[in-house]
């Protein structure tokens, strides 16, 4: 099985879903399962540089792939042309997409593209719903 992991951005310096993507994917990994993350290079809204990693091209960490894309034009929203242009080429390859991050403008955009024609979708809406007590 292939699964399609796509979150705004998997820098340090967020938590959350960020953080999550990282743990989960390595465990699909360690079952057999091949696994994709698709991420920009965000490190942080203001002031930080972005992440210093290859663009485009996959990254292998503990068994599973991550494809890095450039943040622009819109870095505080983690917005990336590149990793929607992506998507739309290769989404046709994959089983199963794994949307992070409701809100986030390349979720949305993602769960609009032809990903969501070729392969089922998954979402966790849960994440910022959540009503804290």
């Amino acid at each position: 099985m292939r699964i399609l992991q796509i979150v705004p951005s998997i820098a340090l310096v967020y938590g959350g879903p960020s953080q999550m993507v990282r743990g989960l994917s390595a465990a699909l990994a360690h079952q057999g399962v091949e696994v994709t993350v698709l991420t920009t290079n965000s490190n942080g809204d203001t002031g930080q540089p972005p992440l210093e990693v290859p663009l485009n091209q996959p990254v292998q960490v503990e068994g599973y792939n991550i494809r890095y894309f450039p943040c622009a034009p819109f870095r505080r929203y983690k917005f990336s042309i590149p990793l929607l242009n992506w998507l739309w080429n290769n989404a046709d390859e994959f089983d199963l997409a794994h949307i992070h991050a409701l809100f986030s403008p390349v979720s949305s955009f993602s769960a609009r593209s032809p990903v969501s024609v070729s392969c089922p979708i998954f979402s966790g809406p849960w994440e910022p719903l959540i009503r804290l007590t």
